[in-house]
This record gives C-alpha cells, sequence and structure tokens, in this order.
C-alpha cells in the first residue's frame, strides 16, 4: 500500500468516524453503530462504495445470465440434435435402410454424410 493510499484510508476513517458519532448523537441507527462501528470503518477504509458494489452485481447477473443462457441453448441444441436424429431415422426406415440406421447410430461421420444426403444439404 502507497502512503497515498495510507494517508486516504485515514482520512475515509476519520469521515466515517465521526459520521457514526453523528448517528449515534442523533439516535440514527445507534444501537447498529455501536455494535458495527468497527466494521463500518473498515469496510468505508477498504474503499467501499456504491459504485462498486453495484459493479459488482452487475457482473454476478451477467455471470448468471450467462450460464443461464448457455444452458438453454444447450438444451435447445440437443432438443435439435435428437430432431435432426429422429427425422433421419425415420427417412432411413420409411426407404428400408434399416442397416443405414444401425451404421449412422455407430458412425458420426456416416450419420452426418446421411443427414446431409436425406435432411439438410448444408448441415453441420
Amino acid at each position: 500500500m502507497t502512503i497515498e493510499n495510507d494517508k486516504r484510508n485515514v482520512l475515509i476513517e476519520k469521515a466515517v468516524g465521526k459520521a457514526i458519532d453523528e448517528c449515534i448523537k442523533d439516535d440514527v441507527l445507534k444501537d447498529f453503530f455501536i455494535e458495527y462501528r468497527k466494521e463500518v470503518i473498515r469496510m468505508g477504509a477498504l474503499g467501499y462504495s456504491a459504485q462498486r458494489h453495484l459493479q459488482a452485481v452487475v457482473e454476478e447477473a451477467k455471470e448468471i445470465s450467462l450460464e443461464q443462457g448457455m444452458q438453454i441453448g444447450e438444451k435447445k441444441g440437443v432438443k435439435l440434435g435428437i430432431d435432426i436424429i429422429n427425422q433421419l431415422n425415420c427417412a432411413l426406415a420409411a426407404a428400408g435402410r434399416n442397416d443405414d440406421i444401425i451404421k449412422a447410430a455407430n458412425d458420426p461421420e456416416y450419420q452426418l454424410k446421411l443427414i446431409r444426403e436425406l435432411i439438410d444439404k448444408d448441415y453441420g
């Protein structure tokens, strides 16, 4: 920590301490400030601010949203994949190509070839 940060922290501690004294004197959250005085001063000295708190909340919300979006996307992707495989199997069964159903189930490259041949030429 630099000397400048030390000075800033001392000034913040004094300012927060003074504000706490005023609150206690005016009976504003008096019991709270008496009990948690040290913690409140320490938080102020650490540079806690509403803006930093809000930024942390926003970052956490972004992470949660991204994770939820990925889960939704994964579920939709799995469903889409299942739908395509079902379409492929139905098309192969209708054409009497049961051996291709079995081969495709064990060979992803062959399966992709059949999807492009029977379902979607641009797939994958």
